[in-house]
């Protein structure tokens, strides 16, 4: 429930409140942060509550009254700066805010669409905080149709063949030409041959159809051979990154 969340959030915020006494250095040194240029090294993300009293500049004979400074630069890839705004009789009368983001990140368009889902999440959830948070939808009747209708009308026409086939049918066509160029460049019909070679290693070692087999290799001819002798053994086959932790990778092989 987004109730309980709010009191997570309230709990986390009033322990770090206990510790604000700590000196900025001390939980740089104790955080030891990796440095760039692109980026502030502890935190992307600012949201600033604004609900200190306005401050008043009271002169004889002198009325002034506050002026904005225009659009600054953007310090962080996202800062959300809100305030309660009041009418005239001092009564609430919402709350009011503003959107800075990285041009470099992102667009105006975007900017306005992080502002809308953000009052659509508050507007959900002050109607209900027992709401729960997978009940909040982010997304409008476009947008949503856009993502799970326009971006995934991915149907294709029957090609007739399988990619060993395609493959295969290449090699017959011109098996001097290079076919994959790395370290080293190799033709169709080389490509062709170390492939069947393995494919028949692999069959000799029970692999077949529904069989499922881990190639942890770098990119390279020696990947590309693994691949094509899967799919020539009728097998499919999971890519594992052989920079992964050991524990990864166990972990990869014993879920498929």
């Amino acid at each position: 429930e987004f109730r309980e969340l709010l009191g997570r959030v309230r709990e986390r915020a009033l322990a770090a409140f206990a510790h604000q006494d700590v000196p900025f250095e001390r939980l740089v040194e104790e955080l030891a942060p990796s440095r760039s240029m692109a980026r502030h090294p502890l935190f992307q993300i600012v949201f600033t509550m604004q609900n200190n009293a306005e401050a008043v500049l009271d002169l004889p004979g002198v009325r002034a009254e506050g002026m904005s400074a225009g659009t600054s630069a953007a310090k962080f890839d996202l800062d959300v700066l809100v305030g309660e705004a009041f009418d005239g009789e001092g009564a609430p009368a919402g709350v009011r805010g503003s959107v800075t983001v990285a041009t470099d990140l992102f667009d105006p368009e975007w900017a306005g669409r992080i502002a809308g889902y953000w009052v659509r999440v508050l507007e959900t959830v002050s109607a209900d905080v027992r709401t729960r948070l997978s009940a909040v939808d982010l997304l409008d009747g476009d947008e949503r149709r856009r993502v799970l209708d326009e971006w995934n009308d991915t149907a294709a026409g029957d090609v007739g063949a399988s990619v060993v086939e395609l493959f295969e049918a290449q090699v017959a066509l011109r098996p001097d030409a290079v076919a994959v160029v790395t370290a080293e460049a190799i033709s169709y019909a080389e490509l062709d041959e170390r492939a069947n070679r393995l494919a028949h290693v692999l069959g000799a070692e029970g692999v077949g159809v529904e069989s499922v087999v881990g190639v942890c290799l770098d990119r390279g001819v020696d990947l590309v051979v693994a691949l094509l002798a899967v799919w020539k053994a009728g097998a499919a086959y999971v890519p594992i990154d052989p920079r992964q932790p050991v524990e990864r990778i166990a972990y990869l092989l014993a879920d498929s």
